[in-house]
């Protein structure tokens, strides 16, 4: 299912949701034990959210960190 979503908001061009997504995985994952998985999906959220164009209508309030 999180593949799913993925792929669609990449569809849909939408940066900002699908860096969203990839930081709720990577915390998931640490709350499994995981330690490399979750670090690839927060590296490639950090991408994401850096090419969000602040100008456009997203709410970049709805991404919060989660202290591990």
């Amino acid at each position: 299912m999180a593949a799913g979503a993925l792929e669609l908001g990449r569809e849909l061009g939408d940066q900002h949701r699908v860096a969203v997504l990839h930081t709720n995985l990577a915390d998931l994952l640490h709350a499994d034990g995981q330690r490399d998985a979750p670090m690839t999906h927060l590296k490639e959220a950090a991408r994401r959210f850096a090419s969000v164009d602040v100008g456009d209508a997203t709410r970049p309030e709805t991404w919060t960190l989660v202290e591990w």
